[in-house]
């Protein structure tokens, strides 16, 4: 009002609600809403396996790469929660070049990802995914061994979570529950989100010298408009790790999940398709069919919380995801 001295409370920009997780850091308006533990709910469980592993926690690997999509941000983050299925197709290539083709095994002659699609999913009701791939074959390739035969730490030593080294793996033991180290050493969360437009990639990649490098990047899907998004990307590593795997995880990492990198041009590429095809004559009329709600339970002696399923890949966590965002799109301001 013209010729009144406003109050500050007045005149402030408003302030959000802040959490620090796991040098992450997170806001919303939503002053009133769930605490920031709520809202992470069972998912913090694994998150903790991932985020507050070690004692001295992650950096950046340099400042984050962005670039524009013209896609609606959903087709981004509804595949970010934790969609097996897109692998074995849209990522194929994975499978026919390089170590997976040059190594057959036991499971199969090479150029099948369909292996990988084995393992446990878990969701939450807040809309966290995750996908908790198996490492045993991995293990029993790299050693000849029997993995049920080895404890938690052999384990973890032989095939470290990505961005540890072996030296590295005693630090686990001081940071995580007994539980949280046995789902680490046998299917650890390797993608996953964070609802509604985050994503995190913990991957362990292998190498023409037969050898096992790591990978860790956490994107976001920033919306900047009903068809375009914003692709941020932040590769990571924990602070510890020796300068060279360092070097050679942001080689890797950017070769792979980058902007540029051959992953995330295959997704990069698809997301605009699917945004044009969804507003076509017969696409505005199809409702999308998802393999959901299978119910298949949790593993035998599996300790982790939250909404769990086992063996191949399934759409419940991509469900999860739409539920969660109906619930908040219904609710009451």
């Amino acid at each position: 009002m013209h010729g009144k001295i406003r109050t500050k409370a007045e005149l402030g920009l408003q302030k959000a609600r802040v959490a620090v997780y796991g040098g992450l850091i997170f806001a919303t308006w939503n002053i009133d809403g769930p605490s920031f533990d709520e809202f992470l709910g069972d998912a913090k469980w694994y998150y903790d396996m991932l985020w507050c592993r070690t004692t001295k926690g992650m950096e950046v690997l340099g400042p984050p790469q962005r670039f524009m999509i013209r896609a609606n941000w959903k087709t981004a983050c509804e595949q970010g929660a934790s969609d097996g299925f897109h692998a074995v197709t849209l990522h194929r290539w994975l499978a026919e070049v390089g170590p997976y083709a040059k190594k057959p095994s036991t499971e199969g002659a090479g150029e099948d990802l369909t292996p990988e699609m084995y393992g446990v999913e878990v969701w939450t009701d807040h809309g966290h995914t995750m996908r908790c791939i198996d490492q045993n074959r991995k293990i029993r390739r790299l050693t000849g061994k029997d993995p049920s035969k080895m404890t938690v730490e052999e384990k973890l030593t032989v095939l470290p979570p990505p961005g540890l080294t072996p030296e590295m793996v005693p630090d686990l033991f001081k940071n995580l529950s007994k539980e949280q180290l046995a789902v680490l050493a046998s299917s650890p969360p390797q993608v996953g989100n964070f609802f509604p437009n985050g994503l995190f990639e913990f991957i362990y990649l292998p190498m023409a010298d037969g050898k096992v490098m790591g990978a860790m990047a956490l994107h976001a899907y920033v919306p900047m408009g009903p068809e375009k998004l914003m692709f941020m990307n932040w590769i990571l590593a924990e602070k510890d790790t020796p300068p060279e795997v360092k070097a050679q995880m942001l080689r890797v990492s950017c070769q792979l999940l980058g902007t540029s990198g051959m992953v995330e041009q295959d997704d990069s590429d698809t997301w605009p398709h699917q945004t044009i095809v969804a507003k076509g004559a017969m696409g505005q009329n199809i409702t999308l069919k998802y393999q959901a709600m299978y119910e298949t339970g949790k593993p035998e002696g599996w300790p982790g919380p939250g909404h769990v399923g086992s063996g191949f890949t399934k759409d419940d966590t991509n469900w999860a995801f739409w539920k969660y965002w109906y619930e908040l799109m219904m609710a009451d301001k």
